[in-house]
This record gives C-alpha cells, structure tokens and sequence, in this order.
C-alpha cells in the first residue's frame, strides 16, 4: 500500500478534502451550533458528489498499476 501513496498527487488530496468538507455539511453535528446544522443535500447534488467519487477512487486505484 505504500507504494500507491507516493503516486497520491496534491490534486487527489484537495479533491479528497473538498468531497470530506462538502460530506462534513451533510451531517448531523455533535455540537448543536445553529451555523453549522444537519443540512440535507438535495438528490442531484449528492448524486455529483457520488460521480466524483468514484472517479476520485478509480483515479487512485489506477496507481497501483
């Protein structure tokens, strides 16, 4: 598994830290802050979400090759 890290460019990791953030507002929070609470994503939304994705981890996959 080492070997797939060093291929991990700096582009996977923000499009990784930007699909963690976006899933991060989708869910309910321990906190109770009113500025930060559960906000539903609408059908078409986490549908993009879920394409990207799945490119993000055949992106990854592919390293291994």
């Amino acid at each position: 598994m080492f070997k797939m890290l060093v291929g991990i460019t700096e582009q996977d990791d923000n499009d990784y830290q930007s699909g963690y953030a976006k899933a991060s507002e989708w869910a309910p929070r321990h906190d109770h802050a009113p500025e930060t609470n559960f906000i539903a994503p609408e059908p078409d939304e986490l549908e993009a979400e879920l394409v990207r994705f799945k490119e993000w981890v055949r992106r990854i996959k592919g390293y291994k090759k």
